[in-house]
């Protein structure tokens, strides 16, 4: 069976919005759980610019829903890390396994969201969990609409303990402020 017209969809955007990725990942399960994604296919934008940074996005969560939630998800990863191939499907696999992680808690993900202990974060060795934020610029993808069906895009924030521990918005924001957040720590 190929894709639903939701995943044609949010795949169509995403080649709107950034363009043909350099490469991508498909984590599949022949047999998945009811109403868990069987497939998300990791779509990564490499760059050579040091200051510019790789993007990683899931395709396919948002094929089914979330428990509780009137909205589906996907997810983006930022790094300002050069990476190797191995190193991205690594940060692909991390992403594939975090986008399972509401359907198997039936549970939802939307922006503000925090999780803590999401498994070991790639390069962020001082994270502990990891926050979803929306779009970081006015003109960046913040949700797709598919007839009635909205997808948020959650861009994924790996967080400190200390960053953590701050329950209130405002003082997280604040305590992110100054910190480069894409740079691995």
């Amino acid at each position: 069976m190929g894709p639903s017209t939701i995943v044609k969809t949010v795949y169509d955007e995403h080649i709107r919005n950034y363009g043909e990725p350099d490469e991508s990942f498909v984590f599949e399960d022949p047999e998945p759980a009811l109403g868990v994604p069987g497939r998300i296919d990791i779509m990564a934008w490499n760059t050579d610019d040091p200051n510019d940074r790789p993007t990683l996005s899931t395709i396919g969560m948002s094929d089914k829903p979330m428990k509780g939630a009137n909205h589906r998800a996907e997810l983006h990863f930022a790094i300002r890390k050069q990476l190797t191939k191995e190193e991205r499907k690594k940060l692909g696999q991390f992403l594939s396994n975090l986008a399972l992680y509401p359907f198997l808690t039936n549970s939802y993900f939307d922006w503000w969201h925090t999780i803590s202990d999401p498994g070991n974060i790639p390069f962020f060795h001082r994270a502990i969990g990891v926050w979803f934020l929306p779009p970081f610029v006015p003109q960046g993808l913040a949700r797709i609409k598919v007839e009635s069906t909205e997808i948020r895009i959650l861009n994924v924030v790996p967080v400190t303990k200390e960053e953590m521990d701050l329950k209130n918005i405002k003082q997280r924001l604040q305590a992110l402020e100054g910190i480069d957040i894409f740079t691995p720590r």
